[in-house]
């Protein structure tokens, strides 16, 4: 009977994102060493700009996986977190719909590894909702290594727009050389309204964030020879994303309690971020506008589709779905049951039976759906721990008391005291 021991080696390339088929061999393999394998080094080595002036250091907890041995068959940790934009929640202080609304307005606030695009008909009527967590790395070298793939990609996961998407619209010309390249904010894939999307262009969004966050959070960190555990303390002190984020501190957080426990770790094959589940179980298609007959989303299956990828509960081949369409078929199976109404039934008319409202805004189905990054790890010990890359020295803390404004800070800006019968001014 095999063991774990039996599986511990290292893998000859990492696998494309989903493991997907659409790169050729030789392309396969560019894309495990020149981008996913090359960031990890880069990582592992040190010497990238870091914050506050620093340049990162070396990093004795992270590997690459294709160079040191691990248990290949390692189901790893999960990491996962909501999909909807935290930002948004506390910037609206989770108001409905206006939070709905405002996340539905651009891709650019969609920051949470998780993007999409709606489409409505002539009345508003929302015919159907895209989502992708696809990194724009991966489409920018299939775009510039094997355009036609690209094209035919397009066409298939926007089918709708098919017969409209031409190879000139996905690229930019340079107008000295006439050489063109992939633009991943082509005309398809930049609109949450138009209802075509291929992949992630918020500027977060991207696979080599979520290798840094993943490398620079094995950093154990201390303040004053105390080891820092809180997951906001950690984050705000190793400057790897953005505290107010769902996923950065979920992912740092994470890996980080594995770190202090020492292991040595790294992302599990193949690279990327995936949606993890979908909770449709409040979600149910409203027959009737008196909503006297339903169907739940998740009794059906060409509702919600998953065009790539999988669902790990549904299919084990798949690390989990980098996409979801989610449509109704216009066929008599979903007509409109009103007496006298003669009418397709559209995504409008999904019911949330928690939030006691229809289906208005492709967001309020990000809510339901958890994105997740798997971490896999190897023994072994915890290396020291570092002190906040940003934190004060003695004689800058002197300055700043200099231009005190009556605040103590710590050495991560956090208040430790006020001293409000004072009132010093800068002058």
């Amino acid at each position: 009977m095999a063991t774990d021991h039996d599986y511990v080696s290292v893998h000859m390339s990492v696998l494309p994102p989903g493991n997907t088929t659409d790169l050729t061999d030789a392309n396969k393999t560019i894309w495990s060493d020149k981008f996913i394998g090359k960031w990890i080094d880069e990582e592992i080595k040190g010497g990238l700009p870091g914050p506050c002036g620093t340049n990162r250091g070396e990093l004795p907890q992270f590997f690459n996986g294709t160079v040191t041995p691990y248990n290949v068959k390692s189901n790893g940790t999960l990491i996962s977190w909501i999909g909807f934009p935290n930002l948004l929640n506390v910037q609206y202080q989770s108001s409905e719909p206006v939070r709905w609304q405002m996340a539905d307005a651009s891709r650019l606030v969609q920051d949470e590894y998780l993007e999409w695009t709606v489409d409505r008909d002539k009345n508003g009527k929302i015919i159907s909702v895209k989502f992708t967590c696809e990194g724009p790395e991966y489409w920018q070298f299939l775009g510039d290594a094997q355009p036609e793939t690209t094209l035919a990609l397009y066409r298939t996961l926007n089918p709708e727009y098919a017969e409209q998407i031409s190879l000139d619209d996905l690229y930019l010309t340079n107008a000295a050389t006439g050489t063109k390249t992939y633009n991943p904010m082509n005309y398809w894939n930049k609109s949450t309204t138009r209802g075509t999307i291929a992949h992630l262009v918020q500027p977060n969004n991207t696979l080599s964030a979520e290798i840094d966050i993943a490398a620079q959070a094995t950093v154990i960190r201390q303040k004053r020879g105390t080891i820092i555990v809180d997951a906001d303390a950690l984050i705000k002190c190793s400057k790897y994303g953005n505290p107010a984020r769902n996923s950065d501190p979920t992912i740092g957080n994470n890996i980080n309690t594995l770190a202090r426990d020492g292991s040595h770790l790294t992302i599990k094959d193949p690279v990327g971020i995936y949606i993890r589940s979908f909770d449709l179980r409040n979600l149910k298609l409203a027959m009737d506008s008196k909503q006297k007959e339903m169907i739940s989303l998740s009794d059906t299956d060409d509702i919600v589709t998953f065009p790539r990828g999988a669902l790990p509960k549904r299919s084990t081949d798949y690390p989990g779905a980098m996409r979801i369409h989610i449509s109704v078929p216009r066929t008599e199976k979903y007509k409109s049951k009103d007496p006298g109404v003669d009418r397709y039934l559209t995504v409008s008319d999904i019911w949330d039976t928690s939030k006691r409202t229809y289906i208005e805004y492709g967001a309020q189905f990000a809510d339901y759906i958890m994105m997740g990054v798997t971490g896999v790890a190897n023994s072994g010990d915890a290396a020291k721990a570092q002190n906040c890359p940003c934190a004060k020295g003695p004689q800058e803390r002197e300055m700043m008391l200099m231009a005190w404004n009556g605040v103590i800070r710590d050495e991560n800006e956090v208040e430790e005291h006020r001293l409000p019968q004072y009132n010093f001014r800068v002058r």
